[in-house]
């Protein structure tokens, strides 16, 4: 168990359309204790863009070491997409290769968790019902820290986080919260998908 969540809903595009990275920190017990993002248009290469996520990572590593988990959604092209990802440069993909190496060199623990997983478990809906957050006019306020998350890229790292912490942190028997009963898989070639990594220097 991880007493600390780091997770990021990274977009590589830089030469096709400046993406934004959203990122959360949290703790084991689901309080929301930082948050960010991380604008393409702000930096003049994609390797500078890559750089300002692994900034994000040393400066939690450095803190808390093997106390913190990294965790990152992970890119797959669907079917139904792969037309409009013809000639791409896949960009989201050479961010998240950026993103394990990194951890690889670190030997911090990271997990790849499915987008259409978390984004559909964990629905808006479903977090203003649970009272973990509260719409304000436009803006999507997390409850208990007082955070916004207005920012869907950092709303998706919160999903991301919560996901990890309540569903594979810290498994719990008999007793669920309504939003915590599990599901059985939903993508049959993934029955063992989330996985953390562990990596050590040889």
């Amino acid at each position: 168990m991880y007493k600390y969540i780091l997770a990021f809903d990274p977009s590589g595009s830089f030469r096709e359309g400046k993406g934004t990275t959203g990122w959360v920190f949290m703790d084991s017990d689901e309080n929301l204790l930082e948050r960010g993002y991380i604008p393409a248009r702000d930096y003049k290469c994609p390797e500078e863009y890559w750089n300002a996520h692994l900034d994000v990572i040393h400066k939690y590593y450095n803190r808390h070491r093997s106390d913190l988990i990294v965790v990152i959604e992970d890119y797959v092209l669907y079917r139904d997409r792969s037309d409009t990802q013809t000639n791409s440069q896949m960009e989201t993909c050479r961010l998240i290769g950026v993103l394990l190496w990194d951890c690889w060199r670190l030997t911090q623990p990271y997990s790849l968790q499915l987008a259409a997983t978390v984004k559909n478990r964990w629905s808006d809906e479903l977090l203003i019902r649970e009272g973990i957050l509260r719409r304000e006019g436009r803006d999507l306020i997390h409850v208990k820290s007082g955070l916004s998350l207005g920012l869907i890229h950092s709303r998706d790292a919160f999903r991301h986080a919560l996901h990890y912490a309540v569903c594979r942190n810290k498994p719990k028997k008999g007793y669920y919260r309504s939003f915590e009963k599990p599901e059985p898989p939903r993508y049959a070639n993934y029955n063992n998908y989330e996985t953390d990594y562990y990596h050590r220097h040889r």
